[in-house]
């Protein structure tokens, strides 16, 4: 009797664990971070087992995007470099387990559920290869040569140290920082034998709903389950009976769905011949205007975009300006409220992006992307479509052009232009944070292939107090075309319009001391125009291109305001950038920003010029106005 009841006490505690579960975690020091870790997971009881969760420390500054990988063969490699070549999804023997979102709501300091509802299973005896990734993954730096840290619980190990723990950036990318060790845990249950007739239990969505092209976890809840249970995975597009259609290779007891349309999903599941259906789930698609990751600056000093020219935007700011919902001053402009300006596949637009400084003036580099494929994503082949050869110090120019390609989705959609400070242009990504520079959001509307191609190299030839010769380059083979002008900032359609015949062209009868914009568009015939090229932004103060200046004094003499402003303190031959108290007009445009030296001066623009003051000789980059005494040489 007393043997009989020892051996149900064994009996129903092995019960319990079989249906119980078991939470190991590491206890390594939080010190370090990026974006993946690698750390092996031993089963080295005589069953299976099943991991459900894994949790993990994140950082808090953003919404974290989880991937959960697993190799079946474990790689050992114990000092760097990477042996292995790249850790992603589907590559060298990479398999993806579960993927998710965290919000920054969830993310405490400290480790917290990553993913749950998972489901892989770790055969008897075996050793799996486990890599997490996130968007701000927190890890341990471990001492090389120290050996392997192994935390046991419930018959299972979780192993890291030498030859395992390999850190980087988030997947897919090659491991480069080593070793790092996993801060956080596993949650696991044991496999049991799956009951049959099986109950297939319901479908849920980690996401619903889930923005275009980006991975969501299905899984099952209430439902039997166990060793022997297969799965397979199907969807329709309406949801009716009949059809359903199986999803290839999609047999486990999660999917990792990736759609572009509302779809319906349901499993079927067999044990030992018998079967059971899930009903089907509607997962819906969001709109991919809403699915665009954060961009912005932690700081508020130093790099700003000042402005933004390509077709027909031209977007000026300052550094007290900023965008409309969501913009965060001097960090992140979100001017997505302007008209798009149109951009036709096959056509190359010229660009311009102003960078400028609310501070000090230090290395900064720039990228521009498009979401060419409207999938809410910037990281598809092709949508990063400029980046920096080099990087400039203060503000400065980037200039280039944009050639649409012919498969670009017609439609409005996304341009991201980042300026951050940084000496290396891998640096730059299209989501998260940086300390220095600014992210300005934009919508650009995708047209097609034109039969009527725009003028490009649209140029102001100077202009007088009532008049302005323009030029351009014919887009085909126009002989007339369609000029719009007005006030700076008017919207087409409520502009002057005339049609010139010639090219160059004088656009006369114009308002003195007056400031314009000015488009132009070919027509091609009585039915068949081009998009407008410009605007060009020119004034009638008679002063052509460049600044008018004089050595005479006023009538009433200089006036001394040496006591009136705040002194900056500069030390010898350095600058300080600033935004003006006014507005001054050189060389046909309005300059709102400029950099103070030393020795006296204000420099606007770009060229270069060597500035002398007592004996000392300094060269910089910038056009110079040198209002009190000190000598420019050209």
């Amino acid at each position: 009797m007393k043997t009989k009841l020892l051996w149900l006490v064994a009996y129903s505690l092995f019960s319990c664990f079989l249906h119980g579960q078991t939470t190991i975690t590491t206890n390594h020091v939080n010190n370090n971070g990026n974006g993946s870790v690698i750390f092996n997971v031993q089963n080295t009881n005589a069953f299976d087992i099943i991991i459900t969760g894994v949790q993990c420390h994140l950082g808090t500054t953003t919404t974290n995007s989880i991937q959960l990988l697993y190799r079946t063969t474990p790689f050992v490699d114990n000092a760097a470099p990477w042996d292995w070549g790249t850790v992603g999804a589907g590559q060298n023997g990479w398999i993806s387990a579960a993927t998710g979102t965290v919000s920054n709501s969830n993310t405490a300091n400290g480790i917290v559920p990553t993913l749950t509802n998972i489901s892989l299973t770790i055969p008897a005896g075996a050793t799996y290869q486990l890599g997490l990734s996130a968007t701000t993954m927190q890890y341990s730096t471990l001492t090389s040569g120290a050996g392997v840290n192994t935390f046991t619980g419930g018959g299972v190990n979780l192993l890291t140290g030498d030859g395992i723990s390999w850190g980087g950036t988030v997947y897919p990318s090659t491991p480069a920082n080593y070793p790092r060790g996993f801060i956080g845990g596993i949650t696991f249950i044991a496999a049991v034998p799956c009951t049959s007739p099986p109950t297939a239990g319901a479908v849920s969505a980690a996401n619903n709903p889930i923005c275009p092209s980006v991975n969501n976890t299905l899984s099952l809840t209430g439902g039997s389950g166990g060793t022997g249970q297969t799965y397979q995975w199907q969807s329709s597009a309406s949801g009716a009976a009949g059809s359903y259609a199986n999803i290839a290779g999609a047999t486990n007891s999660t999917y990792i769905a990736n759609q572009t349309a509302n779809t319906y999903y349901r499993c079927y599941v067999t044990c030992s011949g018998m079967s059971d259906t899930t009903a089907g789930l509607l997962v819906n698609t969001s709109n991919f205007i809403n699915c665009y990751c954060t961009s912005n600056a932690t700081s508020t000093g130093d790099e700003e975009i000042l402005n933004v020219s390509i077709g027909t935007l031209n977007n000026s700011s300052t550094c007290s300006t900023t965008g409309g919902a969501g913009s965060i001053q001097n960090q992140y402009s979100n001017y997505t409220s302007l008209p798009a300006p149109n951009l036709a596949r096959t056509v190359s637009y010229p660009f311009n992006v102003s960078v400028g400084t609310c501070g000090g003036n230090y290395s900064n580099m720039t990228k521009i992307y498009i979401d060419y494929n409207h999938n809410g994503l910037f990281t598809d082949p092709g949508e990063e479509v400029y980046a920096s050869a080099a990087a400039t110090v203060g503000p400065h120019n980037e200039t280039g052009t944009i050639l649409i390609p012919v498969g670009a989705t017609l439609g409005n959609t996304r341009m991201r232009v980042i300026t951050v400070e940084t000496t290396v242009i891998g640096n730059i990504t299209p989501c998260g944070t940086y300390s220095w520079g600014e992210t300005e959001d934009y919508f650009v509307n995708i047209a097609a292939a034109p039969t009527c191609p725009q003028p490009t190299a649209f140029t102001n030839q100077g202009a007088t107090d009532t008049e302005i010769d323009l030029s351009w380059i014919a887009g085909g083979s126009e002989t007339s075309w369609q000029i719009q002008y007005g006030p700076v900032g008017f919207v087409l359609g409520t502009g002057d319009s005339v049609v010139a015949t010639t090219n160059p062209y004088t656009l006369g009868g114009l308002t003195p001391n007056s400031f314009y914009q000015v488009y132009v568009m070919a027509i091609c015939s009585a039915t068949d125009s081009s998009f407008y090229a410009g605007p060009i932004t020119f004034n009638t103060y008679n002063q052509g291109l460049y600044m008018d200046w004089n050595s005479n004094c006023p009538t009433a003499g200089f006036i001394d305001i040496s006591g009136t402003g705040t002194a900056l303190g500069l030390t010898d031959d350095s600058e300080i950038g600033m935004t003006l108290p006014f507005p001054v007009l050189y060389q046909g445009t309005l300059v709102n920003d400029c950099t103070i030296g030393n020795n006296g001066g204000m420099v606007l623009g770009t060229t270069t010029a060597q500035v002398g003051y007592g004996g000392n000789m300094t060269t910089l980059t910038g056009n110079y106005l040198f209002p009190w005494g000190d000598d420019l040489y050209p």
